[in-house]
């Protein structure tokens, strides 16, 4: 299969430095509410890159639950792979990737445990 020739023409809108605002967190959430205002599915689906305890990188989608100018919110099973990953090595990367507004958002930074009261409402508030 050849993937060279695989390719799109953007053409729904450019993006200039004088148009996006000068606080990152404020564009994040300027765009955010207007793609979820449209019925973006899964605009709160974000890639979370993680890595392992011999440095390898680990990728997988999580879903964003909240967001201030403190930081993302996502929830995790402190046991699985990505929980571990976090518990030893306490940074992460996330990708938004909003295909049909031709935008993308790369944060990264480090990890922090929420506490556990909120933790274990959200898992509570899940189905099984």
């Amino acid at each position: 299969m050849d993937l060279h020739n695989i390719r799109e023409s953007y053409k729904f809108d450019s993006l200039s430095e004088a148009q996006a605002s000068k606080n990152p967190f404020d564009q994040f959430q300027d765009w955010f509410e207007s793609f979820n205002q449209l019925g973006i599915q899964d605009a709160n689906a974000m890639s979370l890159a993680t890595t392992d305890a011999s440095g390898m990188p680990d990728n997988r989608i999580v879903l964003l639950k909240g967001f201030s100018p403190d930081g993302l919110l996502f929830y995790t099973n402190y046991s699985s792979a990505k929980g571990q990953h976090l518990l030893k090595h306490p940074h992460a990367a996330v990708l938004f990737f909003w295909r049909e507004q031709e935008r993308q958002v790369r944060i990264k930074g480090r990890v922090e445990k929420i506490d556990k009261e909120a933790s274990e409402s959200y898992f509570s508030s899940r189905p099984y």
